[in-house]
Order: C-alpha cells, then sequence, then structure tokens
C-alpha cells in the first residue's frame, strides 16, 4: 500500500512468538523471536542460563535477505551443512550431495559465527595486542640500558688499566675488542626480538582488520566458514637473552706476578614469557 513504511507492513504480517496475538515491539537477537511488551518478561526469564539480548524490533539483527544457493542460483540457502561448510538449499539436499551429512539452521550458524568474530575481536583489543605492547615496551626500555651497562664496565676497565704499566694497557685493549664484539651481539639479540615481536604484532593487526572486514561485510558465504586464529595468535614466541658481562680485577702475587684482570659474560638463557619483569631488564 502507497505510504505505508516497509517495516511496519512487515510488523502487520508478523506475531509475537508466545502469545502469537499482539504484534511484536521488541524482538530478542539471542532467540531470533520477535515478543510484544506483555511476554518481553517471561521470555528472559524462561531460560536463566541464555543471556537475551532483547531489542526494539527496527534495530534487530537480520540475516541477509535471499541468501541464493551458489550451486542451484534459483534456490535460497535455509540450512548449512557442517561437514561441506556450506550453506545448502533444498535443491542440494533433495539432489542427495549431503546425504548423512549434519545439517543446521543457517540463521543459528551465522548467529554463532558473529558471535565467535566478535569474541576474536574483543580478544585481540583487549589481551593480545597488549601482551604484545607490553614485551615490545619491554624489550625496547632494555635495549636503551645496554649501552649504559657496558659503558660502566668499559669505564672500569680504563681506570684498571690506568693503573698498570704497558703489559695491563695491552690486555685492556684486548678486553675492549672482546667487549665491543660482546655489545653488538648482545644488541643484535635484542633488535631480532624485537624484530618478530613486530612481525608478530603486524599479523595480530592484520587478523583484527581482517575480522572487522569480515564482520562489516555480512557475507554470509565467508561468514560461516569464518576459522578462529586466536589459538596461534596467543602463542608469545620465546626469546633468547644474554646477562650483562661482569668484571673482575686482577691482583698481584706475592712474586711480584701480575693476574690479569678480566671479564666474563655467563651463556645463553631461554627464559619464557611471564608477568614478573626479569631481573636483567
Amino acid at each position: 500500500m502507497a505510504g505505508v513504511d516497509e517495516e511496519d507492513s512487515a510488523q502487520d504480517v508478523i506475531r509475537c512468538s508466545i502469545c502469537d496475538d499482539d504484534t511484536p515491539k521488541l524482538y530478542c537477537n539471542s532467540c531470533a523471536i520477535g515478543l510484544c511488551k506483555s511476554c518481553t518478561g517471561e521470555h528472559a526469564s524462561s531460560d536463566p542460563m541464555t543471556k537475551h539480548d532483547i531489542v526494539a524490533f527496527k534495530f534487530r539483527e537480520q540475516m541477509p535477505s535471499a541468501i541464493k544457493c551458489s550451486q542451484h542460483h534459483l534456490f535460497a540457502c535455509e540450512l548449512f551443512c557442517k561437514q561441506c561448510k556450506i550453506a545448502v538449499c533444498s535443491k542440494c539436499i533433495s539432489s542427495r550431495s549431503h546425504r548423512k551429512h549434519t545439517l543446521g539452521e543457517l540463521s543459528k550458524v551465522f548467529r554463532g559465527k558473529i558471535t565467535e568474530i566478535e569474541n576474536d575481536l574483543e580478544n585481540i583489543d583487549k589481551y593480545i595486542l597488549a601482551d604484545y605492547n607490553r614485551i615490545k615496551t619491554q624489550l625496547e626500555n632494555t635495549l636503551e640500558v645496554i649501552p649504559k651497562r657496558y659503558q660502566s664496565v668499559r669505564e672500569t676497565i680504563q681506570k684498571e688499566e690506568e693503573r698498570r704499566i704497558q703489559i695491563v694497557r695491552d690486555q685492556a685493549q684486548k678486553l675492549q675488542t672482546e667487549l665491543d664484539e660482546a655489545e653488538a651481539d648482545h644488541v643484535a639479540i635484542y633488535n631480532q626480538e624485537i624484530q618478530r615481536l613486530s612481525q608478530g604484532l603486524e599479523k595480530v593487526t592484520q587478523e583484527k582488520q581482517r575480522l572487522k572486514e569480515l564482520r562489516r561485510s555480512q557475507d554470509i558465504h565467508l561468514i560461516v566458514r569464518h576459522h578462529s586464529e586466536i589459538e596461534s595468535l596467543q602463542q608469545m614466541p620465546h626469546r633468547k637473552s644474554r646477562n650483562f658481562p661482569a668484571f673482575t680485577p686482577g691482583t698481584f702475587t706475592d712474586l711480584g706476578q701480575l693476574k690479569l684482570f678480566r671479564f666474563t659474560i655467563p651463556s645463553y638463557q631461554i627464559p619464557f614469557y611471564t608477568e614478573i619483569e626479569d631481573d636483567w631488564y
């Protein structure tokens, strides 16, 4: 009828799913049913284990209209084949191509996948990105400390060098070379780990964008095929760490012989990430 709002016209036909008597003003997205105001309380309390998302009827979540079958273009899909991971129509079922397969209601599968996508997005925002950024910040802070710590050892070596004769100066020069090599190796280790974390962050950010675009697309064929990558994204990479060098000053023996000073660097460690910062940060 001219001048009649499309949504109001639809509501003239749809009735309350409980009393079947009144025009639904509300809608339960969780159960995909229309409700009149009188039956809303009864429905919300009917299943305490379900979180009922009740909204105004015009704000209801709807399946994309006329989901055409990818195989039989003149038929609409109403079911979902859990083995084949595709939406199917009555023609697909009658052709026996999905014989003995488990079929589910397409609207329920669609809503379930939407919920899974939203949960994935929430996990990325609340936890995964936070973990990556926290670890990356720790590594960057440690990287800033490395030159200062090495410089501290370097200054100690230089002071000890000045107290000794030329043999000590020769030894000090040797130690400086070894220390420079150790520092370069130490810095390289942390640069590599920061690069790995940056790559991981990029993957997480790309997955987040993909999920947003998938959620926004409302493409039923893509959405029902969605496979969550959260488990692999939550696996933080292990990292190698290396302790800072320790300096040992030399001493003279009773015979006047010099035991040259030296520095040592403990072997590599491979710690797991924890909520408590390592003591060498």
